[in-house]
């Protein structure tokens, strides 16, 4: 049996030493939360008991991801727990006809977060992590899954309205589930070649889901300008209880580019970087205005962030990629982008 007898002995003292914290967050916030650089949210509605999501704050923590959205088939609030508490909650919410046609079951406490979007580039991306409590016992049984559905302007895929899943797994075509991501050595009967991708927590005193992936991006090439349609969903497959969800990273669905090798946009924050390119992925920034950490960001070319270390103050910043591979970068601040190379 999985965690149901724990539960009894689970107090309010566990939750004080919590790492991370699940608050409500209003439907009207949710776009401006979620929104990144390069992208404009409208029309967002949000399907399911307003249990079943929420604002996540972490402090500190274990979990591969900051500050984000938590969309899932159970009381949301209930997953910033230890692994020893249980999470299984049943609304009894409508089933989503797109996971129940992609796993071929029944689906229940389906949870759908809907909206347009207008890509300021030829793309949008999204950073997430996928957990759940039918890890590791349910595995190859009660295939919870997630979907991140876009329609739209040259969009012809085999989901309704001709929706494309754009939230798969390195192969480019399997969707993220249970059965998908996996440690095998559990899971032996139905083996994935994801596993690497797989994170063990049931020992763990940040959130209350036994598994969990690695922050994974979901990305595809739009039509800059354009409007898109996306459904972001979550539900239980074979029954209600052990609950699941999804994590969206706070303001990680962006469009990333430049139009040249100048920077864009916010002349009051322009700036000069060199070397460029770089041998080593060692870069110098100098602006006008005093650098902000909290501005910089460095992409590559498909719109992943990029890690850096960094040191210097004021006006003056040098910048270390991490391990860089060979190739064109796009490096932020503020609301300006230069394009930086590797040699």
């Amino acid at each position: 049996m999985k965690k149901l007898l724990f539960c009894l002995f689970f107090t309010s003292s566990l939750a004080v030493q919590a790492q991370v914290t699940i608050n409500s967050i209003s439907d009207s916030a949710i776009a401006n939360y979620l929104q990144g650089s390069g992208i404009n949210i409208s029309n967002l509605v949000i399907n399911c008991d307003s249990q079943a999501y929420g604002q996540m704050t972490t402090v500190v923590s274990s979990f591969p991801m900051g500050d984000g959205l938590v969309l899932s088939t159970g009381i949301a609030s209930q997953i910033a727990n230890p692994s020893t508490f249980f999470a299984s909650a049943m609304f009894g919410n409508a089933a989503d006809q797109d996971i129940s046609n992609s796993v071929g079951y029944q689906t229940y406490d389906a949870c759908a977060l809907e909206f347009d979007a207008i890509p300021t580039f030829g793309n949008i991306f999204f950073e997430y992590v996928w957990g759940s409590e039918e890890y590791p016992e349910f595995i190859c049984n009660f295939n919870d899954a997630f979907l991140l559905l876009i329609s739209g302007p040259g969009i012809n895929g085999t989901y309704l309205n001709n929706a494309t899943n754009i939230a798969i797994l390195p192969d480019s075509s399997t969707i993220v589930s249970i059965n998908t991501v996996h440690d095998n050595t559990v899971g032996a009967a139905c083996p994935t070649p994801f596993d690497s991708l797989y994170v063990d927590n049931s020992t763990d005193t940040t959130i209350t889901f036994d598994g969990y992936t690695q922050l994974l991006t979901a990305g595809i090439n739009l039509t800059a300008g354009a409007t898109y349609h996306f459904k972001i969903v979550v539900a239980d497959v074979m029954d209600g209880v052990f609950d699941s969800g999804v994590f969206l990273l706070q303001n990680s669905v962006r469009s990333m580019g430049v139009t040249n090798d100048t920077a864009t946009a916010a002349p009051s924050a322009s700036f000069s970087v060199f070397p460029n390119p770089a041998q080593d992925g060692i870069f110098t920034i100098e602006s006008d205005e005093t650098l902000n950490m909290q501005s910089v960001e460095i992409f590559d070319l498909s719109g992943r962030s990029v890690p850096f270390s960094f040191s210097g103050i004021g006006n003056r910043m040098t910048l270390r990629l991490i391990n860089p591979a060979k190739g064109f970068y796009h490096l932020k601040v503020g609301n300006s982008y230069k394009k930086i190379s590797v040699e």
